[in-house]
Formats: structure tokens, C-alpha cells, sequence
């Protein structure tokens, strides 16, 4: 349960293909494409994931920054993971399609499609485990003038093959002002 714990978090921290997000992410770094429509945000992240009957909540917050482009919208951040090591997370949202690339300590490269079933292969210091995720919905709002923004995924995902678990995620998008 533990490492199913672990893996609900890692998960629910949000892509396209390998290459495209690799651009996007070296674009992002040096202020290329999306320069002029990024933020400074805060994330709040909330999931539920339920296992025959049982219910787990969690809920991280991270710094990071907010792209905006015409198709497609992009959020940074990188994280510290309690063992040690450290990941950078690139969220790709899109109006029907959310991808989560994430590279460092651990990697994996998630896909949410709406009405699809994606699969996916998450690694990690101590092995693999792949991932077969069906996206019941997704609803996403952009943070606008002040509103904050909010991406809702609810989905099902077999790990290594077996039972289903529901999962409920939300991420509610923050602007921060400069003080």
C-alpha cells in the first residue's frame, strides 16, 4: 500500500511524445516560445484514490511556473522527493488531453485522454510498473484575471495488470503576485 501511496502521488503530478515535451521543457528553459505568456504559480494538488472500499486523501502544494500558448497550455515545476532525489514535472493541457512528462529520479511519460484507455511505464529507483489508465473525464479552466485555474481528472488505473482503483484528482492553479 505504501508504494501505491507513493505512486498516487507521483501520478497525480502533472506529455505528448518524448521529443515534443523535450522541446517544450529546453523552450521553457530558455524563455523561447512562451516567454512572454508565463507566470509565476502555486499548485495546490488534491487526490482521492479508492481501493475496494477503501479511501485515501492526499494533498501537495508546489511552486512553479504557468505557460500559455494558442493551443495549448504548460506548467513547470520540479520537485524534491523525500528519498533524496529530485524530478522536474512538465504538465501539458490541452482542451481534451492532459500529458505529464517527468524526468529525473523517477520518469514516466502519462497520458489522459478522455473516453480512451492509455498505458505507460513508471520508473522508479526500485524497478518498473505499468500503468493502463481509462480517463472517465477531464475538465480544465485556465487561471484568468483573478480566477484561479483548475484542471479535474477523473480516471481508473491498473498497475502491473491488476485490480482497477479510482482516482479523483484536482489542481487548482494559483497566480502569485509579486509582492
Amino acid at each position: 500500500m505504501k508504494l501505491i501511496r507513493h505512486y498516487s502521488q507521483i501520478l497525480l503530478r502533472l506529455a505528448n511524445n518524448v521529443s515534443y515535451n523535450r522541446k517544450l521543457y529546453e523552450d521553457a528553459d530558455r524563455g523561447g516560445i512562451m516567454e512572454a505568456e508565463h507566470k509565476k504559480v502555486r499548485m495546490i494538488l488534491r487526490t482521492i484514490i479508492t481501493d475496494e472500499g477503501d479511501t485515501e486523501k492526499n494533498e501537495l502544494s508546489h511552486h512553479g511556473y504557468f505557460y500559455r500558448n494558442q493551443t495549448f497550455d504548460v506548467i513547470k515545476f520540479d520537485e524534491q522527493l523525500e528519498t533524496g532525489g529530485k524530478v522536474r514535472n512538465l504538465i501539458t493541457l490541452q482542451k481534451e488531453k492532459v500529458t505529464i512528462k517527468r524526468t529525473g529520479a523517477v520518469s514516466m511519460n502519462q497520458k489522459f485522454q478522455a473516453n480512451k484507455i492509455t498505458e505507460n511505464v513508471y520508473h522508479h529507483p526500485h524497478g518498473t510498473i505499468h500503468m493502463e489508465t481509462f480517463t472517465d473525464s477531464i475538465r480544465y479552466q485556465p487561471p484568468g484575471k483573478k480566477k484561479d485555474g483548475c484542471l479535474q481528472i477523473s480516471y481508473h488505473v491498473k498497475l502491473n495488470g491488476l485490480k482497477n482503483r479510482k482516482h479523483d484528482l484536482m489542481l487548482t492553479i494559483k497566480e502569485e503576485i509579486p509582492q
